[in-house]
């Protein structure tokens, strides 16, 4: 089986409520580069991962609506033979929020 190298930042999540009852959420997990696809799993479930747990039993109406993929800082960029940036340590933030519009399959 292969690891699986995600690891949850310091200081995450964080949760957020709006005025208007609004609730949203930002996960931030650090993971191997080559793992960084990962983002398409919390966009893609049922139209996104619900929060906090991703099984269906989060006790929220937050699913993962916006997931953004960079390196994590101070890493020297490896470019290959293809001429693609390669790096060590990615950092995926997931912004949850309630949706409005249904789900997206």
């Amino acid at each position: 089986m292969p690891k699986d190298s995600r690891e949850e930042a310091p200081g995450s999540p964080v949760e957020g409520r709006g005025i208007d009852g609004s609730w949203e959420a930002t996960r931030v997990t650090y993971c191997d580069w080559e793992d960084r696809y990962f983002i398409l799993q919390l966009l893609t479930s049922l139209g996104g991962e619900q929060y906090p747990f991703g099984d269906g039993e989060g006790g929220t109406d937050a699913y993962c609506i916006n997931a953004n993929v960079k390196p994590q800082a101070g890493q020297a960029v490896d470019v290959g033979p293809s001429g693609l940036a390669s790096y060590a340590r990615a950092v995926i933030t997931a912004k949850y929020g309630q949706r409005t519009d249904g789900p997206r399959i």
